[in-house]
């Protein structure tokens, strides 16, 4: 598309302007100069004049029926130069088959003119020798290429050249659009005289980005379950059967206990089906016989069955026979070893983390929750609300939404976590989960299938990392007592249960399905508009400042929420704000969360990693944390 460019056009005061000479003494010769036009960086300028001249060589000798333009280039500071001096002719009117008579309006002729730009501005000139001219209009233009942003590209405002230039030197470098693409070579482009862009060049969205052109052309993060791991503007796909999109969304990994024949993004995951053992025992001697399962995940071929003969010795010892392996049956025999090795150890794991589990949250059987005291101050204390406990095998793992470093963040189907009962009927938790499951089932994020057992709810489950240590296990065990003895808030990610008896202590929490707000509102930054006005409620849409009020307020809402309880959080960033339902703002990250019941401040005293970049000064240099530290 064009650009053109008005830089000034005249219209006199009755509309048009007149002049007819038709004296017999001698022949006229009288100017009409224009005030000063500057070009204002443009590099040629185009000059319409629409005029009409009467025939006249019958009324006076002297008289005309063409006029002459003129030009005069200059700056602006220079002196007003009186022509002729200084300007030069630039075009000639001369119509032929003037009619007789008076001309009307509509027998407008236009003279076309154009003057590359030589200095700051330029003047106009009329020479008068006796025409019988009528003035409408003086128009004075120039081209440019507007911005234009084809597949992802950016090309800015640029003012058409004089001529149009073959090489390098006529070339305008461009820009990707979206900070989510790439370009494999140069973007050039070049801007004709005419205003008009011609150019090949195009950008591709970056790995775990998908190509959109609706409602504009944008590169969008594939969605939770999807990955793309090539440069292009093709579309992201699901991940295969039994793995989940890792890191930022480039490649997908096998679930945990899970294996690829061929290791390509594109290959579904099996998890090797466990062998049938037939065990036969006659005192010291026994036999067992592995069958190989029908089903083994396509990993590896079925064969025959292997038997082991253990027999006791005259010196205690155990020998161990095995016949019938063949060459990939030797491999499950050897894989049959390394699971027992990994069973026992599993079994060790198991035991330490339930230690850990009764030393950070078993607290005093006899405490109860003192209102007059602060939550950290008793937090040891109290003792682990069971009622909070979900059974591990009911929550099934999808994969990784978020990492910091030391914990990460999986999304989670738990199965009947909403309708779970609690061994008390006034269970503060029963009571909160048939809360969440109101607002939940209002929201339909959770989908039902047969009875209420069966009810499969989204949900995010934060966890440790295996570097993690023990200081770590027991900020997450202090987190998970902040949020059960926080309470519910629209505003805050509220606590659904947790799994502290298995391998992992898991912190099961709502899921909020538009991720954290920096990324959600970096995705939205092509499309956000400094107003008031909305049209649609839907910032997917349509992004606004109203939207970020909105936001705003409902961030406040959740630390009024948090300040009411005597609440520091230290570390409120976009980050840490979850996007809920509905677009609802939700507070999360309890970990470095820290009540300031007593004193209104609170003071760390250990060491630890922690947000420097969005720390206040006095926190940074005093460790000193109020409720205004927070802000």
């Amino acid at each position: 598309m064009a650009g053109i460019k008005r830089n000034l056009q005249f219209f006199f005061s009755s509309g048009k302007y007149l002049v007819c000479d038709t004296t017999e003494k001698q022949e006229p010769k009288s100017w009409l100069r224009t005030d000063f036009i500057e070009f204002n960086g443009a590099k040629r300028v185009f000059i319409y004049i629409s005029y009409t001249i009467r025939k006249c060589k019958s009324i006076s000798r002297y008289c005309k029926e063409h006029f002459k333009l003129y030009a005069a280039q200059t700056s602006k500071s220079a002196l007003s130069p009186k022509p002729p001096n200084g300007f030069e002719e630039i075009a000639i009117a001369q119509p032929q088959n003037l009619k007789d008579g008076v001309p009307y309006e509509r027998d407008v002729i236009v003279l076309n003119a154009t003057i590359k730009a030589k200095m700051g501005g330029f003047y106009l000139a009329f020479l008068d020798q006796g025409v019988c001219l009528t003035l409408y209009s003086i128009k004075v233009m120039f081209y440019f290429c507007p911005e234009y942003y084809p597949d992802l590209v950016k090309f800015p405002r640029t003012i058409s050249p004089a001529e149009d230039i073959v090489g390098s030197q006529g070339q305008v470098h461009g820009s990707c659009s979206d900070s989510n693409a790439k370009s494999t070579s140069k973007l050039l482009g070049v801007c004709t005289t005419k205003g008009v862009w011609k150019t090949n060049a195009s950008c591709l969205c970056k790995p775990g980005y998908e190509y959109l052109t609706h409602p504009r052309r944008r590169c969008k993060v594939c969605g939770f379950d999807q990955y793309k791991s090539s440069l292009d503007n093709s579309r992201c796909k699901t991940c295969p059967v039994g793995s989940y999109p890792f890191a930022q969304k480039t490649e997908c990994r096998c679930n945990s206990g899970f294996f690829r024949i061929n290791e390509k993004d594109n290959e579904p995951c099996y998890a090797p089906s466990g062998p049938v053992t037939l065990d036969e025992k006659k005192g010291s001697y026994s036999k067992t016989t592995i069958v190989p399962a029908s089903g083994i995940g396509g990993t590896l071929a079925p064969s025959g069955p292997v038997t082991l003969d253990e027999k006791k010795g005259s010196y205690s010892k155990t020998t161990i026979v095995a016949s019938g392996i063949g060459g990939t049956l030797g491999l499950l025999f050897v894989i049959a070893l390394l699971v027992c090795y990994l069973v026992n150890r599993r079994q060790k794991k198991l035991l330490k983390m339930q230690y850990k589990a009764m030393k950070y949250l078993r607290g005093d059987e006899d405490s109860k929750f003192d209102p007059n005291r602060s939550i950290l101050e008793q937090c040891e204390e109290l003792p682990y609300d069971a009622d909070w406990e979900f059974p591990v095998k009911r929550l099934i793992l999808q994969g990784v939404i978020g990492s910091g470093a030391f914990g990460q963040v999986m999304k989670a189907e738990a199965v009947g976590i909403l309708s779970f009962s609690a061994g008390d009927k006034k269970s503060i938790a029963l009571k909160r989960r048939l809360k969440l499951r109101r607002r939940l089932m209002f929201n339909h994020i959770f989908q039902d299938s047969a009875g209420n057992d069966c009810t499969r709810t989204t949900v995010a489950v934060k966890m440790l990392k295996a570097e993690a240590n023990e200081s770590d296990y027991k900020d997450l065990a202090i987190e998970l007592k902040i949020m059960i003895h926080l309470g519910e808030h629209s505003n805050i990610i509220n606590l659904l249960g947790a799994c502290t008896r298995s391998e992992q202590l898991m912190v099961i929490m709502e899921f909020a399905p538009h991720g954290n707000l920096l990324n959600f509102l970096r995705s939205r930054r092509e499309i956000y508009e400094a107003t008031w006005r909305k049209t649609a409620n839907n910032p997917d849409a349509e992004f606004t400042l109203a939207d970020l009020v909105m936001f705003s307020y409902q961030i406040a809402r959740g630390m009024d929420f948090l300040s009411s309880k005597k609440c520091v959080h230290r570390d409120l960033a976009a980050r840490n704000v979850l996007v809920g339902e509905d677009y609802v703002m939700k507070i999360a990250d309890f970990g470095l969360a820290r009540d300031i019941y007593k004193s209104d401040l609170y003071v760390k005293e250990t060491t630890g990693l922690l947000p420097l970049k969005w720390m206040a000064p006095e926190s940074l240099f005093d460790r000193v944390y109020t409720l205004k530290t927070d802000m």
